[in-house]
C-alpha cells in the first residue's frame, strides 16, 4: 500500500492515475461505502449528520449538476431548466387544490344538463351551505364563478385559454433571462428553444382539448368534481413528462441548434468576371 496525495487516501502499490481517471467519482464511492457500512451496523438509533460549510457547499453545487466546478449560473439553471418544463402543471395544481379546498371530498358531483330555456346549466351535489364560494346548488355554464373555478365544459375551455397564456408569457420570459444571464447562449439557442415551447404547448393544449371531450361525457353522466379535474390534471402531467424525456432522450432541441450554429453560408469571392457575365446575360435578354 501507498499513500495517494491526490485522493489523500492509502491506495495499492500498482496502482495508476492514468486508469483512474475518474478519481473523484471512485473516491466519493469508496466513502459512500464505508459510510453506509457503518450505518448498516446501527439499528433503531436516531443518527445526526453535520455538514461543513464545504460540505454542504459541495452538496448544493452537485445538487443539479454533476461538476461541482460550474459556475453558479450552471448550477441554478441545472435544476431550473427540468422545472421550467411543467410551469403549466404547477399553475393548473393552483386551481385543482382550489376545487378541491371547495368541494371538500370526491362525492360531490357535476352533472351539466340543457334547461327548458334552451340555457346549458351545471348541478353540484351536496351542501352549497358548507362552500364558500360555489354556494348554490345550480349555475350558468358560462358563470363567472364556474369559470373561475374550471368547472363544466366552458370551465374546462377557460382553463386551458388560462393556462396555455401563462405558459407563452412564462415561456418568453424564462428565454428572456436564459439569453441574458447564462453562458454561451445565443439566439439561436433563445428562438430553438422558444419554438420547441410552443410545439410542446400546442402539442399539450391539443391533449387537453381531446380530454375535455372526455370530462363533457363524464359531468352529463354525473361524474366527481375532483376526480375529473385530478385526472385531467394526471394527463396533463404525463404529457409534460413524455415530452421532456422525448427531447431530452432523442435531444431533439440540442441537434437543432447544433446543427443551426454549425451551419456556413458558403462564401464565394467576388470577381470582377461576374459582372461581365451577368451584363451579357441581360444584354441578349
Amino acid at each position: 500500500m501507498k499513500y495517494d496525495p491526490v485522493l489523500k487516501t492509502l491506495v495499492d502499490d500498482d496502482y495508476r492515475l492514468e486508469d483512474h481517471l475518474d478519481f473523484k467519482k471512485q473516491h466519493a464511492d469508496i466513502n459512500y461505502q464505508k459510510l453506509h457500512a457503518q450505518l448498516n451496523e446501527i439499528n433503531n438509533d436516531n443518527i445526526h449528520a453535520i455538514l461543513t460549510a464545504q460540505e454542504a457547499m459541495y452538496f448544493l453545487k452537485t445538487l443539479c449538476t454533476p461538476n461541482p466546478n460550474d459556475s453558479w449560473k450552471t448550477a441554478i439553471f441545472g435544476c431550473t431548466d427540468p422545472i421550467s418544463s411543467f410551469a403549466g402543471n404547477i399553475a393548473e395544481a393552483v386551481s385543482v387544490s382550489r376545487i378541491v379546498m371547495e368541494m371538500k371530498g370526491f362525492g360531490v358531483t357535476a352533472t351539466e344538463y340543457v334547461g327548458k330555456n334552451g340555457s346549458k346549466y351545471i348541478k353540484l351535489s351536496g351542501y352549497p351551505g358548507v362552500r364558500k364560494y360555489l354556494d348554490a346548488t345550480r349555475y350558468l355554464v358560462s358563470n363567472q364563478k364556474i369559470l373561475d373555478i374550471g368547472i363544466g365544459t366552458k370551465g374546462i375551455e377557460s382553463g386551458i385559454a388560462t393556462g396555455a397564456r401563462f405558459c407563452i408569457v412564462f415561456s418568453g420570459a424564462y428565454r428572456a433571462i436564459e439569453l441574458m444571464v447564462k453562458d454561451e447562449y445565443a439566439l439561436t439557442d433563445f428562438f430553438v428553444n422558444l419554438t420547441m415551447d410552443a410545439a410542446k404547448l400546442a402539442i399539450s393544449v391539443g391533449v387537453a382539448w381531446g380530454a375535455k371531450m372526455a370530462a363533457t361525457g363524464l359531468m352529463v353522466a354525473g361524474g366527481s368534481v375532483i376526480a375529473i379535474s385530478f385526472g385531467i390534471f394526471i394527463l396533463g402531467l404525463g404529457v409534460s413528462f413524455a415530452l421532456l424525456w422525448l427531447d431530452n432522450e432523442y435531444k431533439i432541441s440540442e441537434t437543432i441548434i447544433k446543427n443551426l450554429k454549425s451551419h456556413k453560408k458558403q462564401y464565394t469571392p467576388y470577381h470582377p468576371d461576374q459582372f461581365f457575365h451577368a451584363w451579357g446575360r441581360y444584354s441578349r435578354g
